[in-house]
């Protein structure tokens, strides 16, 4: 490569002809990065919570079934127990309904439950 060529890659203008660099004195700027990474980290973090929670209380229900990595899985709570099925919300009948259906639920092959559907999984 000759040093024309590499002038071409420089993000700064190299001849007179290019417009100077001008730098405003902009101090919010790097403010408004840092708040915005802590903006993304903070939503990362409760994504992270709201996953434990969910894989927590997953792991505590009562399942008949050993589950498969993968396979959609419904939560409910019947009687103030939280249950894992194999049955969706609308294949049960009027008299084995469970009192509440929470979420629908895969799991992963990181060992973790997550919602089905809401990271537009399919």
């Amino acid at each position: 490569m000759s040093q024309g060529d590499k002038k071409s890659l420089l993000a700064y203008g190299t001849t007179p002809s290019f417009p100077a660099i001008v730098d405003h004195g902009n101090p919010l700027k790097g403010n408004q990065y840092i708040e915005g990474r802590i903006g993304k980290l903070q939503e990362e973090y409760d994504a992270l919570v709201k996953l434990v929670q969910d894989t927590t209380r997953v792991q505590n229900a009562a399942m008949g079934v050993t589950p498969i990595i993968g396979k959609k899985y419904y939560l409910y709570n019947n009687k103030g127990q939280d249950v894992m099925s194999i049955v969706a919300p609308e294949e049960w009948t009027e008299n084995t309904r469970p009192d509440f259906f929470i979420a629908c639920f895969k799991l992963t092959t990181d060992g973790v439950w997550r919602r089905y559907g809401e990271d537009n999984e399919d």
